[in-house]
Parts: C-alpha cells; structure tokens; sequence
C-alpha cells in the first residue's frame, strides 16, 4: 500500500512519543534507587569549665646539692700520714681529722721536752741552795760571796728554764703542727690520702663539709631571675629518691648574671635531717615565683601554641570552636585567662588533636 506524507508523519509522532515516555520512566528509576545522605560524623571529647581561683606561676630547674660549709683541707708541713679519719665520720670542730708523722720533729720535741724538765728541777735545786746560803751567811758560816754566787747560780737557772720553754714550745708547735683539726662540725666528705702516705705542703688530705643542711643551687634564666625573691616556697624532689617531695624555700639570688649564658644562681636551704642525703645528689627544684588570685584560669593542656598565637576549642550546642585567647600567668597545672573567654565556658581538655572548626563532638566533662 502507497503511504502519504501525513501518514509517515504520524508514525514517526508515535515512534518519538513512545521513546520519550520510557526515558522519563528510566529517570524516576534512577532518582528512586539513590542512597540516603550519611549521618555526620562526631569527635569524642573530654572538657572542663573555664573557672575562677588561684594560679601560681613557677619555675623549673636543675639544681645541685651541696653542703651547706665546704673545705678542702691540706697540709702545710711535710710528714708521713700516721692516721687520717675515714670518709662518712662526723667530727666536733676540733677534733682531730688526721695526724702526720716526722721522725725528726718526734725526736726534736722528746729532747726538748727532757730539757725542759731538767731546767725546772735545777731551778728548784738553784732556789733551796740560795735559802741554805742566806742562813749561813746570817749565821756568820758563809762569806758573803758565797751567798752572792748562789744567787747568780738562780738568776742562771732562771733564764736556762725560759730558754728551754722557748725551745720546747717551739718543738711542740712543730708537732701540733701535724696534727690536723676540724675547723667547724661536719662530716668526712672525701678521704685523699692513705696511712703512711708522705705528704708535702699544700697536699689536700680530706675534703670536709657540714651537710646537717644542704644548699641547693640552681641556675634559672633572666626571665626567671627577676621573677624569683628570697622566701619564694619551693619543692624538692631528688632523682635517687624517687617519689619523695620536700619544703625549702628560696635563700638568695644571685644579682648578678653569668656574662654569655645571662642566667643566675638561686640557693634554697634544705634540712638535711639525720643527715639522709649525701652531697652531690642531682635535685629537682619547682619554685612558686609570682601568685595571682580571684582570676579566670584552664587547665594547661587545654592550650594550643598555633602560629597565629595561643588558643583553644571551645563546645557550644555540640560544636567545636577555634578561640584565640590571651594568657598571663602559667602554673604547672593551669594557665590564667587575660580575654578570650568567659567563665564556664566549656574547653576541651583531651581530643583536639582531631577537631575542625564547626565539627560536631561528644563530650564528657571531667
């Protein structure tokens, strides 16, 4: 059959319309299957309230412990070490440390010792024959010369005896001299030399210190320099004693700066009860430098150093939100908030690590 225009016209309407009509069909398809959105994700967190109270900044450092007196004693004659006391052995001042040995001066100081005695009993024999003479002169037996020589004999005797003090007490300062004293109460740090070693002048034989109380020195920065004043409370713990914390508090500081480093020395005082800590052991020292009460604080774990300056997330409504603060006085624990922040305000304490602006979070509050 021969078809017209407008019947090939029409099919081709058909055709176009049946086409169209399962395209849309596909479309509601595809937009019925696509899956749901997928819930947003949250950021466990631990906070805390920003609150009001009491911040004490401190400072930290390494210190020393040294005896509270120190004295490296010596010698100043020559001999051979006859007895030296052993290291750890309290001493009154006075007592004696060490004694040296001379076989010269021991032989010089018994001779004159002996002559010394032998002076003093003439003297005595000089006196009675002087009386004995005087009488017989009185009595006519004696020529009065007699009686003029024997008291020459005792002006002799007299000045033989201070000739022989002199001598004597000469050879006994040379003996005393090797005897070596404490010259206040302490303890024997640090024995340097052996029995029946010889010694010379100048050769160290103990070191000697008193370590009923120990200093302890520290050295801070400048910063830290002008900040600390004597009495400023301290604690102190010491690395051989682990879990052991003890009360000092600041004796001096140094007022003038080690040129190069510009750091200075501070001293606290310690008791050193029954004598329980050696010197030489490695202390640790926190000192309150400066305290401020009635001020808005955090704890100090909840700031972060960014390069834009100081901050910390803040929860509202279950959001994190970056805020940059001000801060002014740092303790261990806490840090004194100057602006950014209100009191109660929520911050985060554990958990920043992974929060973004803006990012929903769960929290527990410690």
């Amino acid at each position: 059959m021969k078809m017209n225009y407008f019947d090939n016209h029409f099919k081709g309407t058909l055709v176009l319309t049946a086409a169209l009509l399962a395209l849309a069909n596909l479309s509601g398809c595809a937009k019925d299957e696509a899956p749901p959105l997928a819930p947003e994700k949250s950021v466990s967190v631990s906070t805390t309230a920003a609150k009001i109270g009491v911040v004490n900044e401190t400072v930290f450092a390494i210190a020393d412990a040294k005896p509270l007196r120190d004295s490296l004693i010596s010698t100043d004659v020559v001999g051979r070490i006859q007895m030296v006391k052993k290291e750890g052995t309290w001493l009154s001042s006075g007592d004696v440390i060490a004694v040296l040995y001379s076989d010269r001066v021991a032989a010089s100081a018994a001779t004159t010792r002996a002559q010394l005695v032998s002076a003093r009993v003439d003297l005595e024999q000089k006196k009675r024959d002087l009386v004995r003479m005087k009488r017989l002169e009185a009595a006519g037996a004696v020529a009065r010369q007699d009686f003029e020589n024997a008291q020459s004999a005792l002006e002799l005797s007299q000045a033989h005896l201070a000739a022989a003090k002199a001598i004597s007490e000469e050879a006994e300062v040379a003996l005393r001299e090797r005897v070596i004293y404490a010259p206040f109460s302490g303890t024997v740090l640090d024995k340097k030399v052996e029995t029946g070693e010889v010694v010379s002048p100048g050769t160290p034989i103990v070191r000697f210190g008193d370590i009923s109380s120990l200093e302890i020195v520290a050295t801070v920065s400048e910063r830290e320099a002008v900040l600390i004043k004597k009495g400023a409370a301290a604690i102190i713990s010491f690395d051989a004693f682990p879990g052991d914390t003890f009360n000092a508090k600041v004796s001096s500081v140094h007022q003038a700066l080690t040129p190069g480093s510009r750091t200075a020395k501070v001293k606290l005082l310690f008791r050193n009860t029954k004598t329980r800590f050696p010197a030489g052991l490695l202390a640790r020292v926190t000192i309150t430098a400066r305290s401020k009460n009635n001020i808005l604080y955090v704890p100090t774990s909840t700031i972060r150093d960014d390069p834009d300056g100081y901050c910390l997330w803040v929860i509202k409504d279950n959001r994190a939100n970056r805020r940059k603060v001000e801060l002014g006085i740092r303790g261990i624990d806490s840090v004194e908030i100057i602006s950014g922040l209100k009191k109660d305000e929520s911050v985060v304490v554990r958990g920043s690590g992974e929060l973004r602006e803006g990012q929903l979070v769960e929290s527990s509050s410690l």
